[in-house]
């Protein structure tokens, strides 16, 4: 699950660029996998044999070793992976790349993923079926306001529509709960019997609360 994006127009990475900066907010910590995609058709990197490296820091401190990789003649673009690094929680994760001396007008996208294993006590709710923002089709349950921005740390909770349709609402009616990161996905699924559902998302001062209909099977 990609817990971050940046996409960069004709930048300069000749020396150390900044690719992007993320604070962890979560309730636990998790393991994250940085990629980061150098040149394309219309701003390529220069290749020739230059050595491209990618450095991640926690905190202001660089995690070793560093991910490095010569790129051959001809070879016009690349993509280099980061190894598996554990944040913790307020953990202030950065990503740097550094290419050749003419890399001066790059296009490059740098991402990090979720690579945390799930964990049982992750799966929130009783049922055998796990649901999550790709109810339906894919992400049609990611949260995002009226201009498409994901809006991250919405509440989610599931009722049974019998009981949201009688108003039973309270905190005793929940069956399962989930909460979106900052790309508006759920951060972790709920595991639900099969039925019918009615999901509440909301969140105080920038989520209006919406009721969503499910079916589970």
């Amino acid at each position: 699950m990609i817990i971050t994006r940046v996409v960069h127009a004709g930048v300069d990475i000749s020396s150390a660029f900044s690719l992007l900066t993320y604070t962890h907010s979560g309730a636990k910590p998790i393991s994250v996998l940085p990629r980061v995609e150098l040149g394309d058709s219309s701003k390529p990197i220069l290749g020739q044999g230059n050595v491209y490296d990618v450095t991640t820091k926690i905190n202001g401190a660089i995690i070793t070793p560093l991910s490095k990789l010569k790129v051959p003649v001809g070879q016009t673009e690349a993509v280099l992976m980061g190894r598996d690094v554990v944040v913790a929680i307020g953990d202030v994760v950065a990503l740097l790349v550094t290419g050749a001396a003419q890399d001066t007008d790059i296009n490059v996208i740098a991402s990090l993923f979720d690579a945390t294993p799930a964990q049982i006590e992750d799966f929130i709710g009783t049922g055998a079926v796990v649901i999550d923002h790709n109810h339906g089709s894919t992400d049609n349950l990611t949260v995002l306001n009226g201009s498409s921005v994901a809006i991250d740390n919405v509440s989610i909770r599931a009722y049974l529509k019998t009981d949201w349709d009688s108003g039973k609402r309270g905190d005793q009616y929940v069956v399962a709960t989930a909460r979106t990161n900052a790309s508006g996905q759920w951060r972790d699924p709920m595991m639900l019997d099969t039925g019918t559902y009615s999901l509440l998302f909301f969140k105080q001062g920038a989520y209006e609360p919406k009721s969503v209909e499910i079916t589970v099977t």
